[in-house]
Parts: structure tokens; C-alpha cells; sequence
């Protein structure tokens, strides 16, 4: 049985549950007002004291709603990019596919955009007919357009960037475009679309990024799993839970 403390401190307006032993410490952190919490197992040698943890904490979430009144959260973005693709299939280029992956470190989205050769994807040409890359902090840019841009100005610039993608992908696929319009509805508002995870494990089903045992959906007709998703490799990042 270790030693527990549980107070509120009235100045900070948080609960504070600390349990220590001899492997180090449990902590959870309630805020009284709003009930969101800070939890975690630490190391003695890593433990911070609950005043710097919570100022650490609302600072981040500060910054973190500047970030999404300025609609440049991770999840904003990647939405944006999910619905240019069903504005490109409302546009008769219904055989354009989003192939999307976490990275091994689960900091970052990577997606793959391609035109599907025979209603299958992803596309064996992939290095001619697809556009690759990643979203994660701090990687917030697109290879053809600005991140803030609206749906609608993603979809032309995409256009224009690549017609030749484009140009193949402009063939009927009215499963494939039921799916996605069904998908992007079931996970509204925020919800980030994934397939796998890079380096495993597999999944045959579609999931979320952060949930892969909340949400799902069958695989999007067509898929053939290719377990390679080429894109600019990001560091790992250690973070502490946070809920």
C-alpha cells in the first residue's frame, strides 16, 4: 500500500490525488469547476509537482484553443482534406482515394490521395497517380494548398496541382463514393479517419485515429492493402497522458 494524498487546492481550483510507492507515483488531477482531469504513472525521478503540472496543462490547452479558432488543430485540417474529397467526388472524379495511415510514433496522420486503376487502390503506380504526405504537429502543411483554405479552394487548387490524378480518377464509382459519403457522416464532426497503423498491427476494418477499438466501419470497397506508405518519417514524441 503506498502513501496517498487528496486535497483541493482552492487556490488552483483542482483536486489532487497523488498515490506514491516504491516503483514511483499515480497521480489524478481534477479541475472543480469544469471536471477534466490529469493522469498518469511516473518515475519518482520524473514526477512533477501538481502546480507546475497543472500550469503546464492550461497553458497547453490555451494554446491549443488559439489553434482551433484559428482552425489549424491537427483534426481540422485533416477534416478539410477528408471533405475535399468528397467535394472532388460530388465533381465527377469519384475513383479519387484517401489511403490513410498512423505513423509508427501515433503523432501523425499520413495519407495518401490517388486515382484507383480498375476500382481497386491503392493505385500500383503510386510514385505517378498519388500524392503523399503528413499531418501532425508541428507538420502543418499541404504540397498544394494552405492549410486554412476552405474545402471548396482545396478541391481547385488540387485540380490545378495535379489534373493528371485527376484526369484517371474522373471514372464512375458509386460504392466507393457511398462508402466515404456514410463514413465522413458516422464520424462528424472531428473524427480522423484510419486504415492501419505503419509497422502494425493490421486491422481489417476502418477506424479512428486515436480509437481503434471505438468506432468502425467495413474496409472502403476496392481496397488492396500495400503495407507501405512512403512520407517524411517524424520523430517520436513522449507525452503524458492527458484526458
Amino acid at each position: 500500500m503506498g502513501i496517498r494524498e487528496d486535497y483541493v487546492d482552492e487556490k488552483l481550483g483542482w483536486r489532487i490525488q497523488i498515490e506514491r510507492t516504491d516503483k514511483g507515483f499515480a497521480y489524478i488531477y481534477t479541475n472543480t469547476k469544469t471536471g477534466e482531469q490529469i493522469s498518469g504513472r511516473v518515475l519518482h525521478d520524473y514526477f512533477i509537482e501538481p502546480s507546475e503540472e497543472i500550469r503546464q496543462y492550461e497553458k497547453s490547452k490555451l494554446e491549443e484553443n488559439k489553434l482551433r479558432e484559428a482552425g489549424l488543430l491537427s483534426s481540422q485540417i485533416i477534416r478539410r482534406i477528408m471533405h475535399m474529397v468528397a467535394n472532388l467526388h460530388q465533381r465527377g472524379y469519384e475513383s479519387l482515394y484517401l489511403n490513410p495511415v498512423i505513423s509508427p510514433s501515433g503523432c501523425y496522420w499520413r495519407y495518401e490521395l490517388g486515382a484507383m486503376e480498375d476500382a481497386k487502390w491503392p493505385n500500383r503506380q503510386r510514385d505517378l497517380l498519388s500524392v503523399r504526405d503528413s499531418i501532425g504537429d508541428p507538420h502543418h502543411a499541404l504540397p498544394w494548398a494552405n492549410v486554412t483554405d476552405t474545402v471548396e479552394v482545396l478541391a481547385d487548387k488540387f485540380i490545378a496541382a495535379y489534373p493528371k490524378i485527376l484526369e484517371i480518377a474522373r471514372k464512375p464509382n458509386a460504392e466507393y463514393v457511398a462508402w466515404y459519403r456514410q463514413m465522413l457522416e458516422q464520424t462528424e464532426p472531428d473524427g480522423v479517419l484510419t486504415f492501419w497503423r505503419d509497422f502494425g498491427p493490421d486491422y481489417d476494418y476502418a477506424f479512428l485515429f486515436d480509437d481503434p477499438d471505438g468506432w468502425r466501419m467495413p474496409m472502403a470497397p476496392g481496397y488492396r492493402p500495400i503495407k507501405t506508405l512512403s512520407s517524411s518519417r517524424k520523430p517520436d514524441a513522449k507525452r503524458r497522458q492527458r484526458k
